[in-house]
């Protein structure tokens, strides 16, 4: 979509005007993750995490072959720990 975004919420789905790089610039990096080219995910909401894809709640969000070792990295991380 260009220079727009859809924020999934879990109350709702909003669309900004907003590329998704400048958006992933005004989140917490320490919260949120850019995992493929068109998706920055919150860390804290992935529950479940496999090779090729993590899931949230109900969807399932591709990584990207470029970001996977960074991405299962700091999942993997979190889901440790979050036990």
């Amino acid at each position: 979509m260009q220079n727009y975004c859809i924020i999934h919420t879990p109350a709702r789905k909003l669309i900004c005007y907003i590329t998704l790089t400048a958006m992933l610039e005004k989140l917490p990096a320490d919260r949120f993750m850019k995992v493929h080219k068109s998706y920055v995910v919150a860390l804290e909401r992935v529950s479940r995490l496999t090779g090729t894809s993590l899931q949230i709640e109900s969807h399932t969000i591709p990584i990207s072959r470029t970001h996977r070792n960074e991405v299962t990295a700091r999942i993997a991380n979190r889901l440790l720990f979050k036990r």
